[in-house]
């Protein structure tokens, strides 16, 4: 297994204890998330924020930076890029 499906697979994991949880007021939303992963697609940046912060209270992750946690599920996000250092899209004049 290579570590895009593992980690892949570790995201599934935590999406459907979270599922499970009978309170939980983001249903729609994290069952979207899932949806995606299964079929292989990434999901956004924002449908991940949206989920990070029941990541951050998970054993794994309990002691580590939230941009950590970005960067190792990064594979799954779209258009995300680890230490992206490209220049922003902004106009200036010289």
């Amino acid at each position: 297994m290579n570590t895009i499906n593992y980690k892949r697979d570790m995201l599934l994991y935590f999406l459907n204890i979270y599922l499970s949880k009978q309170d939980l007021k983001m249903k729609d939303l994290v069952i979207n998330i899932r949806y995606k992963l299964k079929r292989k697609k990434p999901i956004t940046i924002k449908q991940f924020m949206a989920v990070i912060k029941f990541l951050e209270r998970e054993k794994q992750f309990r002691d580590v930076d939230r941009s950590k946690i970005i960067d190792y599920f990064s594979p799954l996000i779209k258009g995300y890029r680890k230490n992206d250092d490209r220049k922003s899209n902004t106009l200036q004049f010289t």
